[in-house]
């Protein structure tokens, strides 16, 4: 047995860090249009202070308010 990652553990990884990095270039750049697609279809987003937005219209209609 060995603790190394298997490579579908790597590909996962880099696929969050991908995900991450769209999620951050789409909010820096204020294009909430783009963040919709990065969730899925029943999404849910908490924002702490600010409440849960569910669903990729909800939640690019929050984030185009704080644009």
């Amino acid at each position: 047995m060995t603790d190394a990652p298997s490579l579908l553990d790597v590909a996962d990884q880099l696929s969050i860090r991908d995900l991450i990095a769209d999620f951050a270039d789409a909010v820096n750049r204020m294009r909430p249009d783009d963040v919709g697609p990065l969730f899925a279809p029943d999404g849910e987003w908490t924002v702490t202070g600010w409440g849960s937005h569910r669903g990729r219209d909800e939640i690019v209609s929050f984030l185009a308010g704080l644009f």
